[in-house]
């Protein structure tokens, strides 16, 4: 089973990215980073309000609840810096993708 997800980049751009129902959460990094022009490592990715981190590296898409189109946002790696922003999350679920108050 194929699913197309939206990847939301700090440039305000949405990129698609095709995933196989195997497909891990480094796979995942690894399409997004591609389709962003993003090495891993720089980037994270947030789904929900919550950073997909190594920790769900080897956890296969299928099992984190993501359907076809949802919409994950990659921010910059570098703690404090607002880098993308979604008008379907809110306020509280921004604080957390990015670790800190906003004021």
């Amino acid at each position: 089973m194929n699913l197309a997800i939206a990847v939301k980049t700090p440039d305000n751009k949405t990129h698609e990215v095709e995933l196989e129902s195997h497909d891990t959460v480094k796979d995942l990094y690894r399409k997004a980073g591609e389709v962003a022009e993003a090495e891993v490592g720089t980037f994270l990715l947030h789904f929900e309000g919550e950073e997909l981190d190594d920790a769900l590296g080897g956890n296969e898409i299928q099992h984190l609840g993501m359907w076809e189109g949802c919409e994950l946002l990659l921010c910059c790696n570098v703690r404090n810096t607002m880098c993308a922003s979604s008008q379907e999350l809110s306020s509280e679920d921004t604080r957390k993708a990015m670790g800190r108050r906003l004021e």
